[in-house]
């Protein structure tokens, strides 16, 4: 068993009300921007899919600002093959991408508009079983604002230092008072 195995068995193959396991949204973050929570992304990613053997996409949080949510066929294109066959990424445009007729389009608005998220997380639920995201810290982007009301819910990666461990714990606060569920700390 792996390092996140709890973690998986708690949130990702718990069942819901009819019995049957739900195509969990998760997103990862920090209090603090010096914790590397792409990081444990990445690696609680790989378990993940791994150990369930199901669709497993690591979804960088900017990339929900660069893509055209109205076609599904979009989100797959843009996905990114990884060494492991059921796990995919999803990452962001890189600047000296250029805009073309295949490339995604920007998503202006994208934080004013709650309809544009959850469409564009419906998608990602239709074709993937697992979806985590990988957010900046609170402190340094709003993307986990506009996302925990609409996921399943957040964990907050912190790092071993006294001031990270009592800076993040006001994390749980901020996650709650957005309407969204906070699932835990993740020491890295």
């Amino acid at each position: 068993m792996g390092a996140y195995s709890a973690l998986i068995k708690t949130i990702f193959e718990a069942v819901n009300s009819e019995g049957s396991p739900h195509h969990r949204a998760v997103a990862f973050t920090s209090a603090l921007p010096e914790a590397d929570v792409s990081h444990v992304v990445h690696s609680f990613a790989r378990e993940l899919a791994s150990q369930t053997g199901k669709r497993v996409v690591v979804v960088d949080a900017s990339a929900f600002h660069d893509l055209q949510v109205t076609d599904s066929q979009q989100v797959l294109r843009q996905c990114k093959e990884t060494s492991i066959d059921n796990l995919l990424t999803l990452p962001a445009l890189e600047p000296s991408e250029t805009v073309s007729a295949e490339a995604p389009q920007r998503i202006f608005g994208w934080h004013s508009t709650p309809q544009i998220r959850q469409t564009y997380l419906n998608t990602l639920r239709r074709n993937f079983d697992y979806i985590i995201i990988d957010c900046p810290a609170l402190s340094a982007s709003s993307d986990v604002k506009a996302l925990a009301p609409i996921i399943d819910g957040v964990a907050v990666v912190v790092g071993s230092k006294r001031k990270r461990v009592r800076k993040a714990e006001t994390t749980q606060d901020v996650v709650a008072t957005l309407g969204g569920k906070f699932l835990g700390y993740i020491l890295s």
